[in-house]
């Protein structure tokens, strides 16, 4: 009997027809850290969300220890002991992280009282070596720490079975390191620990297996093989060599100002920030998370008022006006968040086209022929793996949200494009095409994107400014790679 872990001959169907698992049989032993590999549309989330019961497989098998199970939902999965830290964890901004627990306690058929609670979540916070605080209401945490707070949840539940999704999608190095040990201390306490991630090298190093899946076929199980290449062409189908996403930079670069933020600052993650995008140009932000680039995004899209400076847009200040305003006079916007923030959960591609673009227009009548017609023509154009308009947004694979999300961007032909972490969670093919619908957006008006992962951006900015304690460094060329990292660990 394996101790952990295991899926049986699953497969999953969705509404449509896509088939998005194909007879998937793995394991997960107790104890260790199995990584789960794919590129984007590989399966790899809806093999996730089978084991936790949010999608129900046409037939096969979940096992636990031995014995099978029947999850009609993510509480039965909880009750079970399977934990999935979610990519993007929940908010109820109107709670604290320890009460936090005692309701995800309650939710698992285990009663916890408010002071066992915290000391619970302290406890496990330590032997993770991940911070938190207890007292931190949700609403105030950033997506950062909502991740960690969901890794610790976890042990503190004393879960079986650990589903990390991406968990180091949007943390710096450091952060990411910190992570991993915490899923090898998961994995020591007894937990059957599936890691997935897109970054290769991650998995080579801090997986002692893999799982990999390529559309919805396992393909490979076994330890790591010898060579990255090797993990690459199980995942691909073909050797990919580039590390960074490879783009023409714009031989415009340098047009008129469309973007230009003026000593803006909103105390105290923002100091008196100052960068300029110009037309036919894509502007990179990198920086440590926590340094104020959420908080400059919020203020340039028109989400959070400054506290002092101006925001001009194609020449006109836009400091005062609302985000529906910014949008009406060209600004397009990617946020981080692709469920909920960009996209409506629950319903289909059609709907979330006309939601975005008639919403940027005047007029009250949705003509939902037209946009059927249009997200037809997006998904076709952009390569978008769908069955066609109506299908859900939620049954997308991250890399095919992410392309509707710029997609429908672009087709308000935007004169500023501002983009949050726009390639997170993508693999190295799924970057590439976020990379080359950000170079189109250059090519009609100018690209701001901030984003922690600098890979991305020294292979697709024109130019990089660096957020360290609030304040904006920069502009640098993205050949100056180490004064880059040099101004990001605020030694600059």
């Amino acid at each position: 009997m394996l101790k952990g872990l295991a899926v049986e001959d699953l497969h999953v169907v969705y509404p449509g027809g896509v088939q998005a698992l194909k007879g998937v049989t793995a394991s997960f032993p107790a104890g260790l850290v199995t990584a789960l590999l794919g590129e984007n549309g590989a399966g790899k989330t809806t093999l996730l969300k089978t084991i936790m019961g949010i999608v129900k497989p046409r037939r096969g098998r979940i096992m636990l220890d031995g014995s099978e199970l029947r999850p009609r939902g993510p509480a039965d999965s909880l009750r079970n002991g399977i934990y999935m830290a979610s990519q993007n964890p929940p908010v109820y901004p109107g709670i604290k992280a320890y009460e936090d627990l005692a309701v995800t306690s309650m939710v698992a058929g285990r009663k916890v009282g408010l002071k066992q609670a915290r000391a619970m979540l302290a406890e496990a916070s330590e032997a993770l070596g991940l911070s938190i605080d207890p007292d931190g209401y949700l609403g105030d945490m950033g997506f950062s720490e909502r991740q960690r707070l969901e890794v610790i949840k976890a042990l503190a539940l004393g879960s079986k079975a650990v589903l990390m999704d991406e968990p180091t999608t949007h943390l710096t190095p450091d952060e990411a390191a910190r992570m991993l040990y915490a899923a090898r201390r998961l994995a020591s306490a007894g937990a059957a620990v599936v890691l997935v991630t897109h970054r290769i090298a991650e998995a080579m190093v801090h997986a002692d297996r893999l799982v990999v899946l390529r559309k919805g076929v396992k393909v490979y199980e076994g330890p790591p093989p010898k060579s990255t290449e090797e993990v690459a062409r199980l995942m691909f189908g073909e050797v990919l060599k580039a590390r960074q996403p490879s783009v023409h930079r714009s031989v415009r670069a340098g047009g008129r100002l469309v973007l230009g933020v003026e000593d803006i600052s909103l105390p105290p993650r923002l100091k008196r920030a100052r960068l300029e995008v110009r037309q036919g140009e894509i502007v990179g932000v990198a920086g440590v998370a926590g340094n104020g680039q959420e908080e400059l995004f919020q203020v340039i899209v028109g989400l959070k008022k400054p506290v002092s400076g101006r925001i001009i847009l194609s020449g006109v200040d836009v400091t005062r006006a609302s985000s529906l305003a910014r949008r009406r006079m060209g600004m397009g916007v990617v946020p981080e968040e692709r469920l909920g923030q960009a996209l409506v959960p629950g319903e289909s591609i059609a709907f979330n086209v006309a939601l975005s673009i008639h919403t940027a227009r005047d007029g009250f009548l949705v003509d939902w022929g037209y946009y059927g017609r249009l997200a037809e023509v997006l998904i076709e154009k952009m390569g978008i793996k769908a069955v066609g308009p109506w299908q859900l947004v939620d049954e997308l694979s991250g890399g095919n949200m992410q392309r509707l999300i710029i997609a429908r961007e672009l087709w308000l032909r935007p004169r500023l494009l501002v983009a949050m972490n726009p390639a997170a969670g993508l693999d190295l093919e799924g970057q590439r095409a976020v990379a080359k619908l950000l170079r189109e957006a250059a090519g009609k008006g100018g690209v701001l994107v901030i984003d922690e992962d600098l890979d991305f951006l020294l292979g697709s900015a024109d130019k990089i400014y660096v957020a360290s304690g609030g304040v904006v460094k920069g502009p640098y060329m993205p050949s100056e790679e180490k004064r880059i990292m040099t101004a990001m660990g605020g030694l600059e």
